[in-house]
């Protein structure tokens, strides 16, 4: 009986054509041309699903900058900004310009960039810091537990309150 349960319950949350979720992460790079029609379509895919937000990992590619997309579709966004590749000054400005414009709940810097670092580059944390003062979202980071684990620079970016 137990086994029938799980199978039954497995079957229909594989084949439902909505999910019971709130997010999903997403990356235009998908397909083979990417362009502000692809993201608009993808979100209206994304919210026809039943989700409510999405986390990129970057917040624009070439000149398409994808919060206003989003956020565009009814969706939430959570933006990425890639750090520390070369283009994360104009990921950031696309963020914080998206995040001012309303309808982004986060900005997060880096995602699992610290892996085999001893310490949070100090860097980081000052990105972070200037992207807090400058939007009213939450502002922070993507990483593996493992890497973050008695970093106490990490903690001391975090609010009180966040």
């Amino acid at each position: 009986m137990k086994l029938y349960a799980s199978l039954s319950v497995g079957f229909i949350a594989f084949f439902s054509p909505k999910v019971n979720a709130n997010g999903v992460c997403y990356d235009p790079d998908h397909t083979s041309v990417k362009n502000a029609m692809t993201v608009q379509e993808d979100m209206k895919t994304i919210a026809n699903a039943g989700f409510t937000s999405v986390r990129t990992y970057i917040s624009k590619f070439g000149d398409t900058e994808m919060g206003s997309i989003i956020t565009g579709a009814g969706l939430t966004a959570v933006l990425g900004v890639p750090y520390p590749q070369s283009d994360y000054l104009d990921q950031m400005e696309a963020a914080i310009s998206a995040a001012n414009a309303g309808g982004v709940y986060a900005i997060m810097v880096g995602n699992e960039n610290l892996a085999g670092a001893t310490s949070v580059p100090s860097d980081m944390i000052d990105v972070i810091n200037q992207i807090k003062s400058r939007v009213s979202c939450k502002v922070g980071t993507v990483q593996r537990n493992t890497e973050v684990i008695g970093f106490q620079g990490i903690s001391a970016m975090a609010d009180n309150d966040e």
